[in-house]
């Protein structure tokens, strides 16, 4: 892996995340109010954290007045 990584995992065995890593904290993260396991090193990712966290409930939240509207309708 090139780079410095910015996400720190606790994976099973000091493994190394995979891709699929990436996606399962991604939906837990709509589920769940915490990630357990996984974390941002620099500020970076942890603004990036933040603002997945943002655009996800903000989602929802257009998804729920969808809902809303058609049945109102």
């Amino acid at each position: 892996m090139t780079g410095k990584e910015i996400f720190d995992f606790k994976l099973p065995g000091g493994a190394s995340p995979t891709i699929y890593d990436y996606f399962l904290v991604s939906f837990t993260s709509l589920i769940s109010s915490t990630l357990n396991g996984f974390s941002g090193k620099t500020r970076t990712a942890r603004t990036l954290i933040f603002a997945h966290g943002v655009m996800m409930w903000d989602v929802m939240g257009l998804m729920l007045s969808r809902a809303i509207a058609l049945v109102s309708s």
